[in-house]
């Protein structure tokens, strides 16, 4: 399995080095240059490097249904790696230790929702990269906002598992698709009772009300007054 996914690497490569080959080409061109020897050397690269993807057409034939799985289960793993990040980077500026400890136990779920997928990526082959971008957060948020963003992400998600249960129709697949989507189903039910209790000002305090975002690396609580 993991002969065939390398196999998949190298055709994308060769792909993207084909692209700049014939880049390099029509610079040569434009460039006026006229120099025989480099112009062949260019075309015999180009014939080569089409011959060599032809070769791996077979192998990456019959893997291409593996390749999709793994590619939809990537994309699933960083829009989860995406919300354990983001729990985990305002859970530390929550001043509630009940909302705190509501949250933890959905922040456990999500990493091991994070797990089951990058184990099942590395069993079909492939390789559990993640990204996370950041975006750009205000420096002031409420909870009520906070919460309302954690839904959403958590939505996504759950569309992108339900996509994927109409999408793969192997049952151990469904199985685990199935799984995930029932259980993003519930946070959102949970978040959706969370939203609806902090809705309420007499439950809200003016701390969550008005929650800073602090790096917990830049010092301790009362010596940071670059942040505080």
């Amino acid at each position: 399995m993991q002969f065939s996914f390398a196999v998949k690497k190298l055709d994308d490569n060769l792909k993207q080095t084909l692209v700049i080959l014939q880049n390099c080409r029509t610079l040569y061109d434009q460039d006026g240059i006229c120099e025989s020897n480099l112009l062949d050397t260019l075309t015999r690269t180009g014939e080569n490097l089409d011959q060599l993807r032809e070769t791996l057409q077979n192998i990456l034939a019959a893997n291409e249904r593996r390749f999709d799985m793994i590619e939809f289960l990537v994309q699933a793993l960083n829009m989860e790696h995406h919300i354990v990040g983001e729990m985990q980077s305002y859970m530390r500026v929550i001043p509630d230790e009940e909302l705190k400890a509501d949250l933890n136990k959905l922040l456990l779920e999500e990493t091991k929702h994070e797990e089951a997928l990058a184990s099942r990526i590395r069993s079909l082959g492939g390789e559990s990269q993640t990204t996370y971008n950041v975006a750009p957060r205000p420096r002031e948020i409420s909870i009520l906002e906070l919460l309302k963003r954690h839904k959403i992400s958590d939505e996504q998600c759950r569309q992108h598992y339900e996509v994927g249960l109409t999408r793969f129709r192997e049952p151990e697949f469904q199985w685990i698709l199935g799984q995930l989507a029932m259980e993003e189903r519930e946070h959102v039910t949970q978040l959706d009772a969370l939203i609806q209790k902090y809705q309420s000002s007499d439950v809200m305090s003016q701390e969550l009300k008005h929650i800073k975002w602090v790096d917990p690396y830049m010092g301790t609580p009362g010596d940071r007054p670059w942040v505080e």
